[in-house]
């Protein structure tokens, strides 16, 4: 299949999905509209934190490519890589059943480097 980014509606920098629960984690995808994405791990309970995040790219044909995965984190869920089936906005990745359900859409994202200002200069110094 092509980019992801074709997934998230003109106006907006990114798309979020939230993988389904059944496991100790919460799995967060984060797919920007320049191909950029960030894979977020949370734990669940009383003190939920980030455990893990990992930035990427997506490939298109190749899928996600990830840089600098954790080794300890082989063990854990694997992060999700190709995409298989879209379904009304659910993802599978890898051939899996766990699918990946839309859970928003982001206008910015500060924390990833996505402010009003740096995608307002991408719109203004975009190839065309």
């Amino acid at each position: 299949m092509s980019s992801l980014s074709r997934f998230i509606p003109e106006g907006f920098c990114a798309r979020r999905y939230e993988k389904e629960y059944v496991s100790k984690y919460r799995d967060l995808l984060t797919i920007y509209t320049d191909g950029a994405a960030v894979f977020s791990r949370y734990c669940y309970g009383e003190a939920a934190c980030l455990v893990m995040e990992v930035r990427g790219r997506d490939a298109g044909e190749e899928g996600l490519i990830w840089e600098a995965v954790p080794s300890w984190a082989a063990k854990d869920p694997p992060l999700p890589c190709h995409l298989t089936k879209e379904e009304n906005g659910v993802l599978w990745f890898d051939g899996s059943r766990l699918k990946w359900e839309f859970l928003e859409d982001l206008k910015t994202d500060k924390e990833h480097g996505y402010s009003r200002t740096r995608l307002l200069l991408k719109k203004l110094f975009a190839k065309r």
